[in-house]
């Protein structure tokens, strides 16, 4: 899986280039480094960098948040959500970031109440409608899971929907072998997102799959230690 490493190494290049793209540098943090390469400690000092450098960009504080999110700093992710939010009003990557830290910073319910505005604002994103089943979940309303999975597959009949999300939600239902197969299908589909089954919040289920060995060699991605 080639597409995220490419990328990675286009984001390094363009900061040695010009060190002021501090867009390219969030995503170069949150995706790059925390997602892509696992070096959490690298990731968090490039996103805190770019909000040095640029503290009135709300794609900045989103990416900050979210990559905040994945190494597990809640407090630290919802708050820079937040100032996101303030920040810009009507963006779609700030009230997807409150989605994100609010939900996996053990509020459910304030992440489906966030989530209500980030779908009437995105059209039903397939993002917030992943992390939606995970929050609908921890509340025990399995229905509700079921009818978030069943929208994002009828959904993928007519259009476009990545695997990953349809992964993602179909764990949030206990379906481990269907997840798994979903993930592989992302992966060998070159779906960006397939580096997010190592990072995402609640993968511990897919984790312990006995596929997951070979899930992590197809992706092919690098670990720093301690960040398993």
């Amino acid at each position: 899986m080639r597409a995220p490493l490419s990328e990675v190494t286009n984001r390094r290049r363009a900061l040695a280039a010009d060190p002021t793209l501090s867009e390219i540098r969030c995503l170069y943090g949150a995706w790059g480094l925390i997602v892509v390469r696992g070096d959490y400690e690298r990731g968090v000092a490039e996103l805190e960098r770019a909000q040095r450098d640029d503290p009135l960009s709300s794609i900045c504080t989103a990416h900050a948040s979210i990559g905040y999110t994945l190494v597990g700093r809640h407090e630290e992710a919802l708050r820079t959500a937040m100032r996101g939010l303030s920040l810009n009003p009507g963006a779609f990557a700030s009230q997807h970031a409150v989605v994100m830290a609010r939900t996996w910073g053990g509020d459910p319910a304030g992440g489906l109440a966030a989530a209500a505005a980030a779908l009437q604002m995105s059209g039903r994103h397939p993002w917030v409608l992943a992390t939606m089943a995970h929050a609908f979940a921890m509340r025990g309303e399995h229905a509700k899971v079921e009818a978030v999975h069943r929208e994002l597959e009828a959904r993928a009949i007519s259009g476009y929907i990545q695997h990953t999300w349809l992964a993602l939600s179909a764990l949030a239902l206990g379906r481990t072998d269907d997840a798994m197969e979903l993930a592989f299908r992302s992966v060998t589909e070159a779906d960006a997102f397939g580096p997010w089954f190592l990072r995402w919040p609640g993968i511990e289920a897919l984790q312990s799959h006995p596929r997951y060995p070979e899930l992590r060699r197809l992706i092919g991605l690098q670990e720093s230690p301690g960040n398993h």
